[in-house]
């Protein structure tokens, strides 16, 4: 697979990312160091850190508290309110569409025969995904899997949305290879996208993922120096890893025969030590 071609495609699509990065982060290392104190329990008020990062602190805080009072709780109320808030931040509704328009980008320049979506959840990317489709009347089969039950209703629900069919769901937590049921629905070649998913598994996960995709688009923060910050402290006591990009680079290494930092020019621009979009190919000889 010609990554020029690839890298081309993108290259409008790279430029929106950077820019809006290097105006959205411009001072995270204001935050980053800021995270370290509220990590040690200090007093820290949103007058002090950017503005981008004010959700992410009152989350930190949020963590902190109720690990303080005995245990973190996925369905608190509150909590569930907070992640609701953050997930409709400016950031994560850009990466999420940024990551939905470059899978769906090279899923029409390598003509996929199918697409999958690992860690779709609720469904928030797949109706960005048919959305998509559906402006530029080009569909492709579309497989949704998640390790939680939730995922099995998104199927039906966007089915009834959108009108388009080709849609199947399945749960699969990828810490285990893909079963015969996943390896029916898909034809190659296949597109897969994903956002924080290796975050909360492992990049030996990546191993698995091969077996099924021959694009894989990745949105997890993978991190390029030893550096470690008081949010990454805080995150890792709800499962969210700090995942080295080395370690990530020894498992792509054995299955694809490109990949390359999407974001570079973005991180380059704001001294970033890490990079949230990777984008890797497998030749067609494998």
């Amino acid at each position: 697979m010609d990554v020029n071609r690839v890298r081309s495609e993108l290259a409008g699509v790279e430029k929106g990312y950077t820019d809006f990065i290097k105006s959205y982060f411009e001072n995270w290392e204001v935050w980053g160091n800021a995270s370290e104190r509220v990590y040690q329990g200090e007093d820290v008020s949103e007058s002090e850190i950017p503005k981008a990062f004010h959700t992410e602190m009152k989350m930190m805080k949020m963590i902190l508290k109720m690990e303080a009072a005995g245990e973190f709780d996925w369905n608190n109320p509150g909590v569930r309110k907070m992640f609701s808030e953050f997930s409709q931040s400016p950031f994560y509704t850009f990466f999420g569409d940024t990551v939905v328009e470059i899978a769906f980008r090279l899923a029409k320049l390598v003509g996929a025969g199918s697409m999958i979506e690992i860690g779709a959840g609720s469904g928030n990317l797949t109706r960005k995904m048919v959305n998509l489709m559906k402006k530029n009347d080009n569909f492709y089969p579309l497989l949704l899997t998640d390790n939680k039950p939730i995922v099995l209703e998104q199927p039906e629900n966007i089915m009834k949305e959108s009108g388009f069919e080709n849609i199947k769901s399945v749960i699969w937590d990828i810490a285990n290879k893909p079963s015969q049921d996943i390896k029916s629905f898909l034809k190659s070649p296949v597109v897969c996208y994903e956002r924080y998913t290796v975050t909360y598994t492992s990049p030996a996960v990546i191993k698995n993922i091969a077996e099924v995709a021959d694009v894989l688009v990745m949105g997890d923060w993978l991190c390029n120096t030893d550096q470690v910050f008081g949010y990454d402290k805080v995150f890792s006591k709800i499962g969210a890893k700090r995942i080295l990009f080395s370690d990530v680079k020894r498992e792509l290494d054995n299955f694809y025969s490109h990949y390359y930092f999407f974001d570079k020019a973005a991180q380059d621009a704001i001294k970033s030590p890490y990079t949230g979009l990777m984008i890797a190919l497998k030749d067609d000889r494998r």
